[in-house]
């Protein structure tokens, strides 16, 4: 009797060309200095301030038989 065996391979990048992630514009003062610029880059890992992954790489490899 012959198994059959099935290989798959799977790889995940998440920011792989590691670009900047901007924060939102400030627009609590319409009449500030500030109004309408972006100050930051986000630094949230898993919504709690850190230092943020740059890139990411998950990998996977699953047999089936």
């Amino acid at each position: 009797m012959a198994e059959r065996v099935k290989t798959e391979f799977r790889a995940d990048f998440f920011n792989s060309l590691n670009h900047a992630e901007f924060d939102s514009p400030n627009v609590n003062n319409f009449g500030g200095t500030t109004f309408g610029q972006i100050a930051s880059t986000t630094n949230e890992v898993n919504g709690t301030a850190g230092d943020p992954n740059a890139r990411i790489i998950q990998l996977a490899l699953r047999v089936s038989f």
